[in-house]
């Protein structure tokens, strides 16, 4: 009989410390979970903070309308006033040299963008490294660690530009090299929208970021890990050469894990993946 009741003591403080160590998991989860989602939002607003990534997409594309008109309106000094083309050259020129002023800031807020990312990155791994994490007798669940967190785009966002409706000839080259959406002309994310030569060898690149709808600009949000697409690594230490970086990010997603211990008996790592989208454009000119 004795021998009995032993057996059931030990099943039911078995079941007990089953218990306990399932629900520090479960704690410990939504606990990393509701970190995990703040610093996710945290970093997407960062990301297009006073508008950067919106107001670079915007002066990008008036750089390419502006080389774009300014060669049609040096062919036509060259065609029909000669006079003109002296001053047609030098606003060619000049409208060529911005372009490329343009671009080369653009990789500039690029890298600056990845590089915030990733000493965001490296100050939470730094904090989590001296932070206890929680315990319970025989429970212990350390504190939560960055794996990864990687820049990139929500799949199906267009960009917050439209082909110009008074440079007929550029929509309709826009539309021959589907560089824009038929219906709307909205330019597709994430191109190089090269112009014909001999202006090809200038770089017009557009990265995913939603347009404002009437004047209702989209927040930062949580959205669908399955939607996001990497551009490349941001930390923590990542190695990566962020200049390689082709296009300006407008999401991030950072996966985390949390040690659960139970003394020397049971030890499983409970991982968390979060996405976040930055906010989008405004309706305010650069």
């Amino acid at each position: 009989m004795l021998a009995v009741v032993v057996l059931v003591a030990i099943i039911i403080v078995a079941v007990l410390g089953i218990g306990i160590v399932v629900s520090m998991m479960m704690m410990s989860q939504k606990r990393t979970q509701s970190d995990i989602e703040t610093l996710s939002l945290q970093m997407a607003t960062g990301i297009n903070k006073d508008d950067w990534v919106g107001q670079m997409n915007s002066m990008t594309e008036y750089s390419r309308e502006l080389v774009f008109s300014s060669r049609s309106a040096l062919n036509e000094a060259i065609a029909h006033h000669q006079r003109m083309r002296p001053l047609a050259l030098q606003l060619m020129d000049e409208a060529r040299q911005s372009a490329e002023l343009i671009e080369s800031e653009r990789r500039e807020l690029t890298v600056l963008i990845m590089k915030d990312l990733q000493k965001q990155s490296n100050d939470v791994a730094d904090a989590a490294s001296s932070k206890p994490g929680m315990r319970l007798p025989g429970v212990s669940a350390d504190a939560t660690q960055l794996k990864n967190v990687d820049a990139g785009y929500i799949d199906g966002v267009l960009t917050n530009l439209t082909s110009a409706e008074g440079l007929p000839d550029l929509r309709e080259y826009d539309q021959q090299e589907k560089y824009i959406t038929q219906k709307s002309f909205v330019y597709l994310p994430n191109i190089n929208a090269k112009l014909p030569a001999p202006d090809d060898d200038l770089n017009f690149s557009f990265c995913s970021l939603p347009a404002a709808a009437k004047n209702t600009v989209a927040p930062a949000r949580l959205t669908s890990n399955s939607v996001f697409k990497k551009l490349m690594t941001a930390g923590p230490e990542a190695g990566n050469d962020f200049t390689k970086c082709k296009f300006l990010p407008s999401a991030v997603q950072i996966v985390s894990s949390t040690k659960v211990s139970s003394g020397n008996q049971l030890s499983a790592p409970m991982s968390v993946s979060i996405t976040a989208a930055s906010p989008g454009a405004t309706t305010r000119l650069p």
